[in-house]
């Protein structure tokens, strides 16, 4: 039997939510009141692996939550979370420039119950106004 204090009482279920929320080592012992060491300690004894390992682990484990939630999210029809996926995700722009009067082709979508479309002939756009006011 070996001599010395016996070992703290770790919350992993805690330790890993904080940890797959991006917490660092320091900052998951001080809400825990207790030592990195004592962490870093029983992860090597417990789980054969140092803390870095373990942390890294749980943090892509957060990651990879919170991009499907906001994939889900997204294919619910939240409008925010689609346009930021595709702008993040499939490099989209919100839009191209475009000179002054090029012509420019508008397409409307009218539900007929068909999938028809009405197509706006190409027109030129007035230049923006920029008179100041006085």
């Amino acid at each position: 039997m070996a001599a010395g204090r016996p070992e703290i009482e770790l919350d992993w279920k805690k330790i890993d939510f904080l940890l797959e929320a991006g917490c660092h080592g320091t900052e998951v012992a001080s809400s825990l009141g207790v030592s990195f060491d004592t962490i870093a300690r029983q992860i090597e004894n417990k789980y054969n692996t140092n803390f870095t390992n373990y942390a890294h682990e749980k943090r892509q484990k957060g990651d990879s939550s919170i991009r499907a939630k906001q994939y889900q999210k997204a294919l619910q029809g939240d409008n925010h979370m689609l346009i930021w996926l595709g702008k993040n995700r499939l490099k989209q722009k919100d839009r191209e420039d475009v000179a002054a009067n090029e012509p420019t082709k508008v397409v409307f979508e009218v539900n007929y119950g068909n999938g028809n479309q009405v197509e706006i002939l190409p027109q030129t756009l007035p230049a923006p106004h920029t008179s100041s006011p006085g």
